[in-house]
């Protein structure tokens, strides 16, 4: 009988330290996945694709920074062309290719002005980046952000140079405004009433009050997109959610990622 009972406390001891050690260790978070298209072109200087490189740039950025898949360029180009679709997009345009492609955001965007002045050998650039959930096609976030360059004294360089330069300087701060705040993953707890949820996160991990979410559920080794929500309300170690948008529903166990504020 002692024999047995050890036994049986040396199981449970095993059992519990497994399942800490299981508990402990990071759990794969859900991948976003971002499709960035062509920015609107700028009057005046529509011949050069300004707004074209400026969606290359914003997108290798984003690239790098890593947080956020972004969607092949040249596999979105397809379906805009087999479309018809050029900037600026029809939100319907922009939710069936979120479809298509499985990228719940989208980054649209115009170059709101190319200033250009060949004399003084400078550049201005003014981009506006809008940050669409495809879902129901909601915006979440707005930045403007503005490029210049100019001719080093001496430097022989061309002026589409130059835009390329203002255009770099203007997509960094726009990725570096879209990426503001650090990645946040909250679990569902539970659906209060519906649409009023409660989210495993607070204020200590940086959620805030009027905060965009969206909420994954695993499948398997995958992950799928299931709704868009926004924070209400934040305490220490706790959310209070709204959902905006899902074709699923919400469950206890899917879990929100931070991706506007």
């Amino acid at each position: 009988m002692k024999i047995a009972t050890v036994r049986l406390v040396a199981w449970t001891l095993a059992a519990l330290g497994a399942a800490s050690l299981c508990y402990a260790q990071p759990r794969p978070a859900p991948t976003v996945r971002v499709a960035v298209y062509d920015f609107v072109e700028p009057d005046g200087y529509r011949t050069h694709l300004v707004g074209r490189r400026a969606a290359e740039t914003v997108c290798l950025l984003l690239s790098e920074r890593g947080r956020w898949e972004v969607v092949s360029r040249p596999a979105l180009l397809r379906q805009c062309a087999v479309e018809g679709a050029v900037a600026p997009y029809a939100i319907a345009y922009v939710q069936m290719f979120g479809h298509r492609l499985q990228a719940p955001l989208a980054l649209c965007g115009a170059v709101r002005s190319c200033v250009v002045n060949p004399a003084r050998g400078t550049v201005q650039v003014t981009l506006v980046g809008e940050l669409i959930e495809t879902l129901d096609g909601g915006g979440l976030q707005s930045i403007t952000t503005v490029g210049s360059a100019a001719r080093g004294r001496g430097e022989t360089v061309a002026l589409d140079e130059l835009v390329d330069r203002a255009i770099a300087e203007a997509a960094g701060d726009l990725v570096a405004a879209l990426h503001n705040f650090d990645p946040v993953t909250a679990p569902v707890m539970a659906d209060v009433t519906e649409g009023k949820l409660i989210l495993d996160a607070g204020r200590k991990v940086g959620l805030t009050p009027r905060a965009k979410m969206l909420a994954y559920r695993r499948q398997g080794e995958n992950w799928s997109f299931v709704a868009v929500l926004q924070v209400q309300s934040v305490m220490e170690d706790l959310a209070h959610a709204t959902l905006l948008a899902s074709d699923e529903g919400i469950r206890p166990n899917d879990v929100a990622v931070l991706v506007a504020r």
